[in-house]
């Protein structure tokens, strides 16, 4: 993991309140640290209390600060239960990181049922909407704030079979750039990360299943795998999290509405 110093950020988050939505585990996890060691207050919301809890109880014990809220974000009601906890805890938000989404099921489309497309839209798409929804008048009362939201760089390589993911995270771009515009009078900037292929257990996972469907060793896959990316290796969480960090910075003040591949350089 890169260190404050080896990144040049440091605490550049100092007294900062964000919610970071899908915060149990992955990506999520890893940003719950990082935004803590650059001097974040946090909410972590998640639908699985014990992992967001443990998260939670983690960054405590290093003297940080976290709550943890139990929040299906395809729900508009646990959605803005999650804020009002937020608001009771800090009196304010200042960050929104919108990372939890879910991949869904492998399907071609003739073989999808309608149950996971509207699952995938309501989640990935729909739920980034209700979080922005119940943020944003908080953010336009203070004047300024940050919106971060994760899309993917399956949104320029698609992946077969992904068709309900992929059109969810699509979707996702157009509502970062559309809500930038709105928001750029009050201060407030919006942004899209889009993560390659990430290091962990999903990846592992949908790798050793393709790696069975064709008849190779999972090792061989991985290689094949690895081998379009100009940097010959994937994305680590981290990478993921200290673009959200920086970009939730005053550092990045300037910048909204973009979408910022990070991704070993596999959309180039």
């Amino acid at each position: 993991m890169a260190s404050e110093s080896a990144t040049g950020l440091g605490r550049v988050l100092e007294g900062k309140v964000a919610i970071i939505t899908g915060a149990g585990r992955g990506i999520g996890a890893v940003s719950a640290e990082i935004f803590s060691r650059a001097g974040a207050r946090l909410t972590l919301a998640a639908r699985t209390t014990a992992e967001v809890e443990k998260v939670a109880a983690a960054i405590n014990d290093r003297g940080g600060e976290a709550i943890a809220v139990t929040t299906d974000i395809a729900d508009p009601q646990s959605v803005e239960a999650m804020v009002r906890a937020t608001l009771s805890r800090y009196g304010t938000v200042d960050i929104l990181i919108n990372n939890a989404a879910i991949p869904g099921k492998d399907a071609y489309i003739e073989d999808a049922p309608l149950e996971q497309w509207q699952q995938a839209i309501r989640v990935d798409l729909f739920g980034t909407f209700n979080c922005c929804h119940s943020v944003v008048p908080v953010l336009k009362q203070k004047r300024s704030g940050r919106i971060i939201i994760l899309s993917s760089t399956a949104i320029h390589n698609p992946i077969v079979r992904k068709t309900h993911y992929v059109a969810a995270k699509t979707g996702l771009v157009g509502l970062c750039r559309t809500l930038a515009l709105e928001l750029a009078p009050y201060n407030i900037t919006v942004n899209t990360v889009t993560p390659g292929a990430v290091e962990g257990e999903l990846l592992v996972n949908y790798m050793k299943r393709l790696a069975g469907e064709q008849g190779k060793p999972y090792e061989e896959f991985r290689k094949q795998f690895e081998a379009p990316i100009p940097m010959k290796r994937f994305v680590q969480p981290e990478d993921i999290a200290w673009m959200e960090v920086f970009l939730s910075s005053d550092l990045a003040g300037n910048i909204t509405g973009v979408e910022i591949p990070v991704d070993g350089g596999g959309s180039i």
